[in-house]
């Protein structure tokens, strides 16, 4: 019995049987198909920015289905090789913060991972970026003005030129303005935004 027993390399939940009492089975023919109940994200990360990724390093995932929740994790492991499909590297994630329940296999979403730290002279909202682009408002006019980013994160940006702290810039709608515009501003507690007149 001990040589007919079949054994799984890791623990997991059965979710179908494909095999039955009485079938011939072909070496290499699947049996069951399992999924296991390790939660592991896995991150696909571009060449240029795979270079400064160590283990142990803090990263931030937004998963698409969860909105706007942010959970915080670990980097524990830098797989040697690209992904052939995408030639993104590969990086396994222990997310630390969120329900094993809502891990669900397949699921998407975006990550963040620190590799460094620094004053900023200046740090817009992520959505304010036009390409390396911001729309600018000054004396109630759109200016669009060419900027060049640092460090980019899943909610923010840092802008090394092209931008002065304190000066406001456009977050909502960028799609609907344009060089030139006249437009208001509502002054809120995090964000300025402007509104067409």
């Amino acid at each position: 019995m001990e040589l007919m027993t079949i054994r799984a390399p890791f623990s997991g939940v059965v979710s179908a049987v494909n095999a039955h009492p009485g079938d011939l089975i072909n070496s290499g023919d699947p049996i069951i198909t399992m999924i296991t109940t390790d939660r592991i994200v896995e991150a696909k990360i571009s060449e240029e920015n795979f270079a400064n990724i160590k283990p142990g390093e803090r990263a931030s995932v937004h998963f698409l289905p969860y909105h706007e929740w942010v959970y915080n994790g670990t980097v524990t492991k830098l797989l040697p090789t690209a992904d052939p499909e995408t030639q993104r590297h590969l990086v396994d994630l222990n997310i630390t913060d969120i329900e094993p329940e809502k891990l669900i296999p397949g699921i998407t979403g975006e990550v963040s991972i620190e590799v460094g730290k620094r004053p900023a002279k200046a740090i817009i909202p992520r959505r304010a970026m036009l390409n390396e682009n911001v729309y600018v408002v000054k004396n109630g006019r759109v200016e669009l003005r060419h900027v060049k980013k640092g460090y980019v994160w899943l909610t923010g940006a840092e802008v090394l030129e092209g931008l002065d702290t304190g000066e406001q810039v456009i977050v909502e709608d960028l799609d609907s303005f344009h060089d030139g515009d006249s437009v208001g501003t509502v002054e809120l507690p995090s964000d300025a935004f402007a509104k067409k007149k």
